[in-house]
């Protein structure tokens, strides 16, 4: 799948050595890593359902991003790059369809603030 970062510092993280553990730490950023690592090895949002991290779809505010959970309560957040998303007759995204992301943000989305 095409990967973009919506920062640069995103983007330094997953492609310099030793920059993610440097800026999140090593728990933080082996996962951050893996979770790159399987949406670059995807083929379509469709090949994440099952795999390790609960790729999710997120909704209410967050409706359009979808979340990988990293060390908790993180999350690695992802949005399509194509739009419109494409969604069924019921306004359901098709996931086989979504085949490129935007990496957004590291974010504890549950946080009371």
């Amino acid at each position: 799948m095409e990967i973009i970062y919506k920062t640069k510092e995103l983007q330094k993280c997953a492609e310099i050595d030793g920059y993610a553990q440097k800026k999140l730490g090593k728990q933080q950023a082996d996962k951050f890593l893996r979770r790159v690592g399987t949406l670059i090895d995807a083929d379509s949002f469709e090949d994440l359902r099952h795999v390790p991290g609960r790729f999710h779809e997120l909704t209410e505010n967050r409706k359009g991003q979808w979340a990988f959970d990293l060390v908790q309560p993180s999350r690695l957040i992802v949005t399509p790059k194509t739009r419109p998303i494409a969604t069924d007759s019921q306004g359901k995204f098709i996931w086989p369809l979504i085949q490129d992301a935007i990496i957004v943000e590291i974010v504890d989305y549950h946080k009371k603030g």
